[in-house]
């Protein structure tokens, strides 16, 4: 690190005026770097620092030419702003008082050229020199290089006041570097995100036109796959019947599919809040009637429990239906044949709680994380066979996100599952 200036002493044999001129002096100095400090206070653009600190260089030292260079990504010392013989030159030459500044890291006083054995002449005239790092947190960024032809201006307190300049300029210096950076990466930023802004509002596009477009013609396929099983009935074996099962389940996928991808486009894209008033338990209800036929294929036991009287939130019943109708075939399809679930709606703390419970498989305690993000799959060796799309629960958690509720769940591997939500009630 730079050793400090030493301040300058009371020299007891001045004269009174010469003593008297010392002090006017210093005050003079110091209102300059009030003024300086004051204006680069205001300044975040580099240049206009560099030029502020230079031209403040130039009064306090009256030097007839100097310099700042700044240190570049690679250590060469580029020229940034000069006067007199530097206004021309790229480059501090690698050799001379300016080298050893930055090699010995200390500020350079050379009141007489000549008797310097390292000086290297760039100004013919030039018969005084003071270089001084410019120091920004512990690093050297530049150098400030003040010559004269007249020595008699470069006195001991004239290296002092400008080597307090030479400070400040540093850390301002540092900081409009470092704003310009922001600047820089900023604007880097803002380019990505617009570009990534319309690739993403394109993939929407395209997801949307093509989960809309092959609802139609999966509607055709259901049409006279439906019509060429009634008139080829009497003649398909069971292994006929077997395909045309295999082909309407896997049209019925894309059908899910396809819904789902849809209504994530529709809650992304809808930002109002949901207004129509609820009857939670009946939905609940429906929900529960429409899966007992699939409880009862797989010979698990559903039940539903829902309070006595209505209880009334403010929300979508469509979506609300569509959320526990998730909840449900999750259920389901994660719990093994002859096993429980369990549908309830309850009250707590002034929101409506729906929550569905199983004795299923569970989720591991890795895959939980990844549980409500789109196209999420459970990795375990039980889910394999299972079907799905990983668009269910990010579904419910649109869903209840848009009724301003919060998700309920727990889930312990190989015992079961509890998923469901809560929303405000109906004030």
């Amino acid at each position: 690190m730079p050793s400090p200036v030493p301040a300058i002493q009371p020299d007891d044999s001045l004269s009174d005026s010469a003593a008297l001129a010392l002090l006017n002096q210093r005050i003079d100095f110091f209102a300059v770097l009030q003024e300086v400090d004051a204006e680069l206070n205001h300044a975040l653009e580099l240049n206009s620092v560099l030029q502020i600190a230079l031209h403040a260089a130039q009064i306090v030292s009256r030097a007839q030419s100097g310099c700042i260079a700044l240190l570049d990504d690679n250590g060469e010392v580029t020229l940034s702003r000069g006067f007199g013989g530097y206004t021309e030159l790229p480059l501090l030459p690698e050799i001379g008082v300016p080298a050893r500044a930055l090699r010995q890291a200390s500020a350079e006083y050379v009141p007489d050229v000549s008797l310097d054995a390292e000086y290297a002449a760039v100004i013919p005239s030039t018969r005084a020199q003071m270089v001084l790092p410019l120091l920004a947190h512990h690093k050297i960024i530049g150098l400030l290089n003040m010559e004269t032809d007249a020595p008699d201006d470069f006195t001991p307190q004239v290296f002092e006041f400008t080597s307090l300049l030479a400070a400040r300029s540093a850390s301002a210096t540092e900081n409009a570097r470092l704003y310009e950076q922001s600047q820089r990466q900023l604007g880097e930023l803002q380019r990505l995100y617009h570009e990534l802004s319309a690739l993403e509002q394109l993939k929407t596009d395209m997801i949307r036109v093509v989960a809309h477009d092959v609802r139609s013609p999966l509607a055709i396929i259901y049409s006279y796959m439906d019509l060429l099983n009634q008139d080829l009935e009497p003649y398909m074996t069971e292994h006929h019947r077997n395909a045309v099962r295999t082909i309407r389940k896997s049209v019925g996928r894309i059908d899910r599919m396809s819904a789902d991808i849809l209504a994530v486009e529709r809650l992304e894209t809808d930002t109002s809040l949901p207004e129509d008033i609820v009857a939670l338990g009946m939905v609940l209800q429906t929900a529960v009637d429409e899966h007992y036929d699939e409880c009862r294929d797989k010979n698990q036991q559903l039940t539903l429990s829902i309070p006595s009287d209505p209880v009334y939130v403010t929300g979508d019943q469509g979506q609300l239906r569509e959320a526990i109708n998730n909840l449900l075939d999750n259920a389901i399809k994660y719990t093994p044949e002859r096993g429980r679930i369990s549908a309830r709606l309850l009250i707590t703390e002034g929101y409506g709680q729906i929550e569905i419970e199983d004795n299923g498989f569970g989720v591991p305690d890795g895959e939980q994380a990844r549980l409500f993000e789109p196209f999420s799959r459970i990795k375990m060796s039980e889910a394999r066979g299972i079907e799905g799309n990983g668009l269910g629960l990010y579904l419910v958690r649109k869903i209840v996100a848009r009724h301003r509720g919060d998700l309920v769940w727990n889930s312990v591997y190989k015992v079961g599952s509890i998923f469901g939500f809560r929303i405000p009630l109906y004030q």
